[in-house]
């Protein structure tokens, strides 16, 4: 064993390219590692206002690969024009952005010949008015500012600013008032006089234990979504649990935390100029769990990282991290820490940095006391080992999913520039799932390490989005491909490559890098949640035998 480290390499004419993990073996002279390095390419072009036809200064151009995490910006300079150096070879979008101009998304399968030619639409404005008061007066002076417009208030409080149409943060500084009032709105024809109420309301309230007693020291959160814009006050509770923040009217959700980041539950409020607010809150509760390691060797003394970790039931992680010991002995740590356990799954892991090893256990807390877990790396554990190819190269930093679901536990790990993964501290006799690159497989742990190699090949697959009703390309859809549903209820289906693109104005579209493996493509309109909004067309595909074209009839919106 040795250590275990990062790389990045850059050369002159090739693309960055990182090694997530290096080890090195100390029983070697040197550690020889070998890096693909991929041809870098430069992308130029000008950016012009589709109005004016001038350059436009300042746009944030963003290449991003679609599947190999290749990437390169610049900014455009005086006269509208840029250059993205080392740009990594491999289908991705490139973006452009800038301030009261409507994005621009276009999908690259290759670096064009020519320079490009980008124009930016600029959104159409609308003027916003209103007033602002406080205490029901009107306030001179305050400034209002949507994006880089801004406007003061008149004598009656009035202001006018000019904004881009669309969704946008409006900020009020009023004098005497020491917080930034803050607004998300959609702006448009429709949006109607602004009341900007300044008028400062404190809310007053206490924070108790589930038991009733008071709770000092703890935080209390007032948040309000208006309208995507989370506007957050803070403030600490006193020695008998009392605290008070200053609040603007509006609709707040009110909740204690503590310093572990536990929350109680939330109290609805709404808070209107004049009221003079009082909330009781309930802070979180919280048991101690106490982990308990065993069977250190010295040299991994003071070397151990514990880890509570928990994958909630929307697939989402959390964990919280310990590395100095609360007790015990250099060989047998001991760690303790308030815990509240969350929905979802939970496990407590252990890990030698230096070695590699590790332990885990699911966690049950108890409902209240203390809850031990016992980690030993003392036992003889089951050993898994293997080796993962792409196109017959090592292929490093690629994740390699375990999971034994008779004890309902998962490990995650990476290769590491060699290709190779391991994975100990499994249970003899037992069976478990591995994937990596697109396949899986089941196999039982023996009393000898279990050696499981992967190769993969990369796969393309390409193809045109017509629309169902009128025969015309489907522009601007995104297209996602992502891992084709499991026959088996237990297989472990969800480590292969995913990625989504868009179409252009022909409606074609390119998604390069993923493994030959079965893929289902997913087709959605222009923006919305890729998580939650459903697809509008989807098309399987296998990418076994190699890289596929295919033709996807879709239904487009009218008001496109």
């Amino acid at each position: 064993m040795g250590d275990r480290l990062s790389l990045r390499v850059s050369a002159p004419g090739f693309a960055p390219e990182s090694i997530p993990l290096v080890r090195v073996d100390v029983s070697l002279g040197a550690e020889e590692v070998e890096v693909r390095l991929r041809k870098a390419l430069s992308l130029s072009g000008r950016i012009a206002d589709e109005m004016t036809g001038s350059g436009v200064e300042g746009v944030r151009v963003h290449f991003a690969q679609t599947v190999r995490g290749g990437s390169a910006w610049a900014r455009s300079d005086e006269m509208g024009e840029f250059v993205l150096a080392d740009l990594p070879v491999g289908a991705g979008v490139l973006s452009a952005s800038a301030g009261g101009y409507e994005d621009l998304e276009r999908p690259l399968s290759e670096p064009p010949d020519e320079p490009l030619e980008l124009v930016l639409r600029p959104k159409p404005e609308s003027e916003v008015t209103g007033t602002v008061i406080r205490e029901g007066a009107p306030v001179a002076g305050a400034s209002v500012r949507i994006g880089s417009a801004g406007s003061l208030t008149d004598a009656s409080g009035r202001f006018a600013v000019k904004a881009a149409q669309g969704q946008a943060s409006l900020e009020c500084r009023a004098p005497g008032v020491s917080r930034v009032i803050r607004r998300q709105i959609e702006v448009d024809a429709n949006l109607g006089e602004l009341m900007i109420d300044v008028t400062p309301v404190v809310l007053r309230g206490r924070v108790v234990e589930p038991d009733g007693l008071p709770m000092p020291a703890a935080w209390v959160s007032a948040r309000r979504d208006d309208g995507g814009w989370r506007d957050t006050r803070r403030a600490r509770t006193q020695p008998e649990g009392e605290f008070e923040l200053i609040v603007e009217p509006g609709s707040y959700s009110v909740s204690a935390s503590s310093d572990g980041g536990f929350e109680g539950p939330e109290v609805e409020l709404e808070v209107a100029a004049g009221d003079a607010p009082y909330v009781e809150l309930t802070g979180p509760g919280a048991g101690l769990l106490r982990v308990v390691v065993r069977g250190l060797t010295p040299a991994e003394a003071g070397e151990v990282f514990v880890m509570v970790r928990t994958i909630r039931p929307s697939g989402g992680m959390s964990g919280r991290g310990l590395q100095t010991a609360t007790g015990g002995t250099a060989t047998e740590p001991v760690f303790e820490l308030p815990f509240r356990q969350p929905d979802g799954t939970t496990t407590v892991i252990a890990s030698v940095e230096s070695t590699g090893r590790s332990r885990r256990a699911p966690l049950r807390m108890s409902p209240s006391g203390v809850t031990e877990v016992e980690l030993s790396f003392a036992d003889d554990p089951g050993l898994l080992e293997g080796t993962v190819t792409v196109d017959g190269w090592p292929l490093a930093g690629e994740r390699v999913f375990v999971a034994d679901e008779r004890r309902n536990l998962a490990w995650s790990v990476r290769t590491d520039h060699r290709g190779n993964f391991q994975v100990d501290g499994l249970r003899k006799g037992d069976e478990v799932a591995v994937a990596a690159v697109g396949q899986q497989r089941r196999v039982r742990v023996a009393d000898t390490a279990v050696h499981v190699d992967f190769e993969a090949h990369h796969a393309s697959v390409r193809g045109r989005l017509f629309d169902v009703e009128t025969g015309l390309p489907a522009a601007g859809m995104r297209v996602s491909a992502v891992p084709a549903q499991s026959a088996g209820e237990n297989d472990v289906d969800w480590v292969r490559r995913r990625a989504t693109t868009r179409t252009p104005e022909d409606g074609s579209f390119v998604i390069d890098g993923l493994f030959a493996a079965p893929y289902r493509l997913e087709i959605r309109p222009p923006g919305g949640n890729l998580s939650t909004e459903p697809a509008v067309a989807v098309s399987e595909v296998d990418l076994r035998a190699g890289d596929l074209e295919v033709t996807v009839a879709v239904p487009v919106a009218d008001d496109r």
